[in-house]
This record gives C-alpha cells, structure tokens and sequence, in this order.
C-alpha cells in the first residue's frame, strides 16, 4: 500500500512538474512573441521618425547642406532599399533595433516608403548615430534632393580627390572622411576611394574623363554632377536603382515644362516654343533609362535644354 501511495505521490508530482512546465515554456514563449511584436513595432515607428528627420536635409537652397548627427537610443541597423516600380520608383527604408531581450537583433520592421527621396548609402547601416548631407542633382533642371548617409562606425579614405569635392567636404564638416595621397596611409577598414588611378585595393574608382564609377566587383557605372557623392558613399545596385528613378523623374518633370511651355507660347507669342520638340523627346528617352549609362546617353540633350532655357529673357521655364 505505501509502495502505491508512494508511486501516487511521486506521479502526481510529476505530472504537475511536467504541466507546470509545459505552461512555463508557453508563457516565456508569449513573452518573447510579444517582445519580438513590440520591437518590430517600435522599428517602424523609428522609421517613420527617420523619415521625418531627415527632411531638414532636403531643404536647403544651397549647393549641399549637412544636418546634426541623428542619433539613436541603441545600436540600430538602417535597411536601404529601392524600387523602380511605378512613375517614380519608390524609397524603402526600415529598422531593426537591438536589445538586450531575446534575439540581438529582430528582423527589419516594416519598411516605409518614400516616392521622393533619393538616400545612397550602405545597404544595411549599422550604428548609433548616423551622418546625413545632401545635394541637389540637376538634369538638366532640378530633379531631386539626393541624401547621403552613413554611420559612426563607418569610414571613408579618398585618395586624390578633385579640390572642389575635397574643400566641400571639409566646409561641410563631414565626418570620418579623410584624404591622402597615398591608399597606404587609409585606414584598413576604411572605403577606399580612388580617384583617376585603379589600385587592387580600391573599393570605388572614379574617373572624371568619361565620369566613370568601377565598382570592387568590376561593374561600371556612370554619373553626372552631385551624383558623384553617390559613388562614394553608395553600393552599385542601390546606385543603379536611384539613378534609373531620378530618370523617371526628369521625364515627368519634362512633360511638365512642355505644358507649362504651351501655356506661355499662348500667351507670349511663342516664347520658348523652341524647348517644346526638345521637352518632348526629352522626356520619352529618359523614361527608357534602364541604367546610369542613361546619363551619357542624354548629356547631350540635357545640356542643350539647359542652353537654350538659359537663353530665354523672359520667359525661363525653371
């Protein structure tokens, strides 16, 4: 009798260990969801304040403009990504926070988008605090506000640099960003930029003569104007995508100076009617551009949109 009390006893215990911990486990387990739920929420409301703070950055009138370092509570992974689809494309930024809870790092929260901002970056920055500046990119006529971002964890070594890109820099106060004249004196993690000559330690090169950009992979790229800061700063499928987006953009913007060139004509007698047949094959080839190379390929047409719009007394289109 004791021996079958005894197996009762030792079985009701057992079976209330095992429940006890079974109901252990799935409140931990709620626990962690629910933590992991509140982070990802949290990650796409840090998004959607990154978007805001950024836009100080898109207002200047000037040449280029640097805004205070954003900075964050904790370590924060920024996820760039881009997307062609649609007029305009669109900008996709999202978040991933770390903690101290559960997995270091969650997956990136749900991504917001922006149909007119242009961020050439990292794909993925990683930090607690973040560098922003901007520039305007003109097409001929203004395009767009591009945004160029990196972390505190980042740095950047420019080997002979063009002086007017060096002296910006340096009046801008940019951070982490140092020029030599040798690649020997960057630091090792550094990005290396280099400028006219091609060293297998280069990470970027960039030649002004055909406004060239050679990738550590060996893809080229092109640009034009502002964009070089792309190339500095920018991964070539991020760099591609941007470029092909500011394209759709000065095609739309193309066909706004048309309508807008008609109603002067009107009014004036056929000023800058001279623009419209221009506008108009503008505006078609820009919209085929399927890469930067799109920027060689309508140098030309841009530059003599801008001649003649700059001709014009009385009637300037932008």
């Amino acid at each position: 009798m004791k021996n079958k009390r005894g197996f009762e006893f030792s079985f009701g215990w057992m079976f209330a260990l095992i429940i006890g911990g079974v109901i252990l486990f799935l409140a931990i387990y709620a626990t962690v969801k629910m933590i992991g739920t509140e982070r990802n929420v949290q990650s796409a409301e840090v998004a959607k304040q990154l978007g805001i703070l950024l836009i100080p950055a898109e207002t200047g009138f000037g040449e280029g403009k640097s805004i205070p370092s954003i900075k964050f509570a904790t370590e924060t992974r920024v996820y760039n990504n881009c997307t062609t689809k649609g007029v305009f494309g669109e900008q996709l930024i999202s978040v991933a926070t770390s903690s101290s809870l559960g997995k270091k790092w969650t997956s990136p929260g749900i991504a917001i988008n922006y149909p007119n901002k242009y961020i050439f970056s990292s794909s993925v920055i990683e930090g607690d605090e973040i560098n922003v500046f901007s520039k305007p990119f003109s097409f001929p006529y203004k395009t767009g506000e591009l945004l160029f971002i990196w972390s505190n964890k980042e740095e950047f070594c420019l080997i002979n640099p063009p002086g007017e890109i060096e002296k910006e820099i340096e009046s801008l106060g940019l951070k982490n960003i140092n020029f030599t004249q040798e690649i020997t004196d960057c630091k090792k993690k550094s990005r290396k930029i280099c400028f006219y000559n091609s060293l297998p330690e280069c990470d970027v090169v960039i030649n002004s003569g055909d406004n060239s950009i050679i990738w550590k992979d060996g893809q080229t790229s092109f640009y034009d104007g502002s964009l070089i800061y792309g190339a500095i700063f920018s991964e070539p499928k991020l760099y591609e995508c941007q470029v092909q987006r500011l394209m759709k953009r000065a095609s739309e913007l193309a066909y706004v100076y048309l309508d807008k060139s008609n109603s002067l004509s009107a009014r004036t007698g056929g000023c800058s009617q001279g623009l419209q047949i221009y506008l108009s094959n503008y505006g078609k080839n820009a919209a085929n551009a399927t890469s930067s190379y799109a920027l060689i390929e309508n140098k030309f047409a841009s530059d003599e949109l801008k001649r003649m719009n700059d001709g014009l007394e009385v009637c300037k289109l932008w």
